[in-house]
């Protein structure tokens, strides 16, 4: 990726199995895109290098995107401008409104919240023209919001963001599911092409639940499709990041999701390896590069109850770059060189050399 003029910086942080972005928008100033499942490592980042928070911004409340709000919140004591986020469900289990609402009462916070939603155009949370640099909400709209409390599914409401700047554009998706990117993509009319994608739901799967008439087979297939979809007509990138943690669970990332963008000719990159990419992950610790700080990896033996290595980083925290016309990555190639390193040992079988 080439260099050119930087006016962000974009932090992919290192936070295990979760979600946080960070943007420096220069003079101590930024915006947090989710906050993780704890407030530990974004804090590390923001401690040094901010004194205000522009914007505190939530995609959806599952506790891997907001867990760390609390700790942010309090560290940052009048001096948040707004914090944004959705109502996807009922609002007696939106934890981050008693949040707000306790700061409110006790004087620590600026202002009220506002809900994530927009109208017929992309609304805009944050400008500074002379920088040509917005972030602007695409999706949900106020039905969008009012129609996943009803659902049994409220990442179908996930919040989608845009970093603008110039010519270039940073996708943070949440964990927005297949479906409503059809719909974006019909209003949109055209492809949303990103130099980054921030990749929704940890590289998982977000394909429709199987069906009742779908055989396990046909299932799959269309999955396949889905993500094929998506990744090339729906939010084609050039670079892809995953936010997935070493000992998740959930199979992420998702082969098919890889294997979807690789076939469009992204890269991908993870912030930290799984059992899905190497057999014998405490043979990397800390990481297939050490890891730069802020990160959850760990450099000391660290298992699981039941024996599974947790937080090996693969790229670790990731940082970009934006300028008006370029997007360069730190140390991108230093990873890619591991990468392939890793290809080629018995151990190894990384899915985005596959």
């Amino acid at each position: 990726m080439t260099q050119g003029k930087t006016v962000a910086e974009c932090y992919f942080l290192d936070v295990g199995q979760g979600t946080s972005n960070v943007i420096l928008l220069g003079q101590r100033r930024a915006i947090v895109i989710d906050c993780g499942p704890s407030g530990r490592i974004p804090l590390l980042l923001l401690r040094r290098h901010v004194d205000h928070i522009v914007a505190l911004i939530v995609s959806h409340n599952d506790r891997d995107h907001h867990g760390g709000a609390s700790g942010i919140i309090a560290a940052y004591p009048n001096a948040i401008d707004r914090v944004f986020f959705l109502q996807d469900r009922p609002i007696e289990r939106v934890a981050l409104y008693g949040l707000v609402k306790r700061a409110l009462q006790e004087g620590t916070m600026l202002a009220e919240p506002v809900r994530l939603e927009r109208d017929d155009a992309l609304r805009v949370l944050f400008a500074d023209p002379e920088r040509d640099l917005s972030l602007e909400l695409l999706f949900p709209s106020f039905r969008d919001n009012l129609d996943a409390q009803a659902r049994t599914q409220p990442n179908e409401t996930s919040a989608v963001l845009v970093l603008f700047c110039g010519k270039r554009r940073i996708v943070f998706p949440g964990d927005c599911p297949v479906e409503e990117w059809r719909r974006i993509r019909q209003r949109l009319g055209c492809p949303l092409r990103a130099d980054i994608l921030s990749v929704p739901h940890h590289g998982g799967n977000i394909a429709e639940r199987r069906r009742s008439s779908e055989s396990p087979g046909q299932y799959e297939s269309r999955v396949q499709a889905d993500l094929r979809w998506l990744y090339s007509d729906g939010i084609p990138c050039r670079l892809a990041i995953v936010s997935v943690g070493t000992a998740n669970d959930y199979g992420h990332p998702n082969e098919a999701c890889v294997t979807a963008l690789r076939s469009t000719g992204a890269d991908v990159v993870c912030t930290q390896i799984t059992p899905r990419c190497h057999d014998t992950l405490e043979s990397l610790r800390p990481g297939v590069i050490p890891p730069d700080s802020p990160s959850q990896s760990r450099r000391a033996h660290d298992v699981t109850q039941g024996g599974r290595s947790r937080n090996v980083a693969c790229a670790g925290t990731v940082v970009s770059e934006i300028g008006p016309e370029t997007v360069r990555i730190r140390r991108f190639d230093e990873h890619q060189r591991a990468v392939d390193s890793l290809s080629g040992s018995p151990a190894g079988h990384p899915l985005c050399r596959n």
